[in-house]
C-alpha cells in the first residue's frame, strides 16, 4: 500500500483537522475517520478521561494502535490527534500509508479556535508561553511527516479543504483523480 491510498491531516490543537477531514471526505467520496473518536470508542473515555486515567503514554500507544488499524485500508481521510507525530511508530506508520498534509496554525489563531471548547483537550494550555513551547516542539515533526502543507490562519475550513483536496491530487496524479470520479 502506498501514501497515495489515505490522506491524513495532521496538525496542532485547533488546526481544524477534524474539520477539515470531514469536508476533504465529502468533497472525494471516501471515509472520514477521526483517530480520537476511533480511541474512545475502543477505550469507552472521553480523550480527557485516558489522559487522567491512564496518561499521556498509554493514550499514545492506543492512538498508534487505532491509526495503523485504520490506514491498513484504503480510500480513507484520517483526521490524527495533535500530538499524533510524538510516537515514531505513529510516524512511520503516517510516512509509508498516507498522504500527510500538515495544517499550520498560530498559537493565536488556535488559541481564538479553543476559546471555550479546550477543556477536552488535555494538553491545551492557556498559558500562551506552554502551547508555544509545545508548537515549537513538535513543528520540526510535523514537517519530517508532512507531504504537503497548508497554513490555515484567516482561512475558512472550506477552503482549506480545497487546497487539501488539490494537493493530494497534485501529489498522487492518478490516485487523486480516480478518487474523485
Amino acid at each position: 500500500m502506498n501514501q497515495c491510498s489515505n490522506i491524513a491531516i495532521i496538525g496542532f490543537m485547533g488546526a481544524g483537522k477534524s474539520t477539515v477531514g470531514r469536508l476533504c471526505a465529502s468533497m472525494l467520496g471516501m471515509e472520514f475517520v477521526d483517530i480520537d473518536e476511533v480511541v474512545q470508542r475502543s477505550t469507552g473515555h472521553r480523550i480527557a478521561e485516558v489522559f487522567a486515567e491512564c496518561g499521556e503514554g498509554e493514550f499514545r500507544r492506543l492512538e498508534a494502535a487505532a491509526l495503523r488499524e485504520v490506514a491498513s485500508s484504503s480510500g480513507a481521510v484520517i483526521a490524527t490527534g495533535g500530538g499524533a507525530i510524538l510516537n515514531p511508530d505513529t510516524r512511520a506508520t503516517l510516512c509509508a500509508r498516507c498522504f500527510c498534509v500538515w495544517l499550520r496554525v498560530s498559537v493565536a489563531e488556535s488559541s481564538r479556535r479553543l476559546a471555550g471548547v479546550s477543556a477536552d483537550r488535555p494538553l491545551w494550555s492557556s498559558v500562551r508561553a506552554e502551547s508555544e513551547a509545545r508548537l515549537a516542539a513538535r513543528e520540526p515533526l510535523y514537517r519530517l511527516c508532512a507531504h504537503a502543507t497548508v497554513s490555515t490562519d484567516g482561512l475558512s475550513a472550506e477552503n482549506v479543504a480545497l487546497a487539501v483536496v488539490q494537493l493530494w491530487s497534485k501529489g498522487c496524479g492518478d490516485a487523486g483523480s480516480s478518487a474523485k470520479a
